[in-house]
């Protein structure tokens, strides 16, 4: 997460990506930007933080006030390799702290992950339980390194993974795409 990142050539005036940051730092600056932007659209929604090691974690719980939260990502720091992810303890979390049953609320759970060498593990149907509620939706992240040097095609199988888990949420997928030395794409 402390690789470096460039910025977009094609942001326009109130692009916030225009300098080289680091992933961590490019991560900080989306949610910030997705969270500001949300609670003008609807300020009743709350925001809860989850830091996900070799297991998940509740690391703060939900609110409305985005200097907390604010705060809060800013704390946020690059965590040592772990090289497992279980993914049933992000769903064990969630089911503990967020309220799956109140018809009036909606769980959107928005996860940003790294680890491309990392295919998360599932040991029981927790994820895929709250994942076909219909009151949860989970939009995933996907920040990974360049798939040429991946000749075990782990980087597909971790999509894979996310991709199988939940049918109904939204996808975004971050490549190293334009932002290193020419040599690293193809040729087309």
């Amino acid at each position: 997460m402390d690789d470096m990142i460039g910025p977009s050539i094609d942001g326009g005036i109130q692009q916030s990506l225009v300098v080289t940051s680091s992933r961590l730092d490019t991560i900080r600056q989306l949610i910030k930007r997705y969270m500001q932007m949300n609670l003008w659209i609807s300020p009743s929604d709350t925001y809860a933080v989850i830091v996900m090691r070799e297991r998940a974690s509740w690391y703060m719980d939900f609110t409305q006030d985005p200097m907390l939260l604010a705060t809060a990502i800013d704390e946020l720091h690059t965590q040592a390799f772990e090289p497992v992810f279980n993914a049933d303890s992000l769903f064990e979390v969630i089911e503990r702290h967020a309220d799956l049953v109140n018809p009036s609320v909606h769980i959107q759970a928005i996860v940003f992950y790294g680890r491309t060498r990392v295919v998360p593990t599932c040991r029981t149907a927790v994820g895929s339980g709250i994942c076909a509620n219909p009151r949860f939706t989970l939009d995933l992240l996907f920040l990974h390194e360049s798939i040429r040097n991946d000749p075990d095609n782990t980087c597909q199988a971790v999509f894979d993974f996310w991709i199988h888990l939940s049918q109904h949420g939204w996808f975004y997928e971050f490549a190293k795409l334009a932002r290193g030395p020419r040599s690293d794409y193809p040729a087309l």
